[in-house]
């Protein structure tokens, strides 16, 4: 009963529907960091300490994120703003994890001309880990993906092993940790744009339904709302249309919702800890080195399949791609259908341009896991890079059936 007393602890600060394997896995390496050999004693040490509940958090619910990431997006959201009657424009980020998306957004509204008092950046996570990081400004090359880095010389500037953010692009977000669920604007107006990418399928039925509630409270009438790869077709079946924006996933309202069809008894779990809107912190002043990981190091772990995933997760956050890529290659050698390892390894060779390896490790994660939700949107995106619109659309079609069966299953 431990498990499921954490599991709850959880869904009650953060408000999503965490599944047991994700918290199991979390739990048993935060406890391996912590030296706690028991799970009495850990759960224990979480009802006192808040600050490892938030590690926890981090651990489960913080997404992947680079900047720019999905670029038609932005792109789309540049063109909104400079068409936009209302000035400021007002844009949402939620939720935000360490900072990468209101950051891009800010970079690209500042590369296309557009003055820094015709928009306001308000960005919220659950996490006041996560939000203390995006604060700072700090970041390492797993951050940086894809062929156009342009922005990184623009408006970063190397630190350490890695890149600090300039302070004129910090000032332009304001953080706030904050859950969806139960979030106002902070001067009471509605926003023009929202990006709330791939976070209703951590949700069951009946939270997506107030999730998508509070998303249309937040949207102006004529506001525009970025969404991830799947959710299209909830958000439709919910009051909203799809957006004719093209590379990019977007939704706008439909006529207004009728509220008889919203459940009448909708989960609202309670606010994490409050914090006041902030802009931009310093960056650290000794930023964390990149873990110098030797063979040594890697034979000692190699005996443990978990250790060495978190060995490999270690180089990949420090930007150490080509030594990660090898972590996880061992760690195939020894559990040859790890599909985190086969994963990662998808998206270490993405990053490398190396669409074709990519694609057979993402495969080979959905051979081991077919309902791998990430793994099939990675897939819908490579195919469709390489003018396999069929392919594309039948990865797209998979992954929006892993989310509807998720939600059917949670609603049993």
């Amino acid at each position: 009963m431990t498990s499921v007393h954490i599991q709850s602890m959880l869904q009650q600060a953060t408000g999503l529907d965490l599944g047991s394997e994700p918290v199991e896995v979390a739990v048993r390496r935060r406890m391996r960091q912590r030296h706690i050999a028991d799970l009495a004693s850990y759960l224990s040490e979480i009802v006192r300490n808040r600050d490892e509940l938030g590690a926890l958090i981090d651990l489960v619910v913080v997404p992947e994120t680079w900047f720019f990431r999905d670029a038609g997006a932005f792109s789309a959201a540049v063109q909104f703003v400079s068409g936009c009657p209302r000035k400021p424009v007002r844009i949402l980020s939620v939720p935000c994890a360490s900072g990468e998306e209101p950051y891009s957004l800010s970079m690209a509204l500042v590369d296309a001309g557009i003055a820094p008092d015709h928009f306001v950046i308000d960005a919220v996570d659950v996490s006041p880990q996560v939000i203390l990081r995006a604060q700072q400004g700090y970041y390492k090359g797993n951050s940086f993906r894809g062929n156009d880095l342009g922005f990184r010389e623009r408006h970063f500037r190397r630190h350490g092993d890695g890149y600090e953010l300039a302070p004129e692009i910090r000032r332009l977000v304001r953080f706030r940790c904050g859950n969806l669920l139960t979030l106002e604007p902070p001067d009471g107006w509605p926003y023009d744009i929202i990006f709330c990418r791939n976070l209703l399928i951590y949700f069951n039925e009946s939270t997506q339904a107030a999730a998508i509630l509070k998303l249309r409270a937040l949207l102006q009438d004529d506001g525009m709302l970025f969404c991830g790869y799947a959710e299209t077709t909830v958000f439709s079946l919910n009051g909203f249309s799809r957006s004719p924006v093209t590379n990019a996933f977007a939704v706008q309202k439909k006529a207004p919702l009728d509220v008889r069809a919203v459940p009448a008894e909708m989960p609202y779990p309670s606010s994490p800890v409050k914090a006041s809107w902030t802009f931009g912190s310093p960056p650290l002043p000794h930023p964390v080195a990149a873990p110098q990981e030797t063979a040594v190091m890697e034979a000692a772990v190699r005996k443990d399949p978990q250790a060495l995933l978190e060995h490999a997760e270690r180089l990949a956050n420090a930007g150490a791609v080509d030594e990660a890529i090898q972590a996880y290659r061992t760690c195939l050698e020894g559990v040859p259908d790890s599909v985190q390892a086969n994963f990662m390894l998808g998206l270490l060779h993405e990053q490398k341009h190396d669409d074709k390896g990519a694609a057979e490790f993402l495969r080979r994660a959905v051979y081991f896991n077919p309902n791998h939700y990430e793994a099939l949107c990675h897939l819908a995106l490579l195919a469709e890079r390489h003018g396999n619109t069929a392919g594309g659309r039948t990865y797209r079609q998979r992954a929006a059936r892993v989310f509807e069966r998720r939600a059917a299953e949670d609603k049993q």
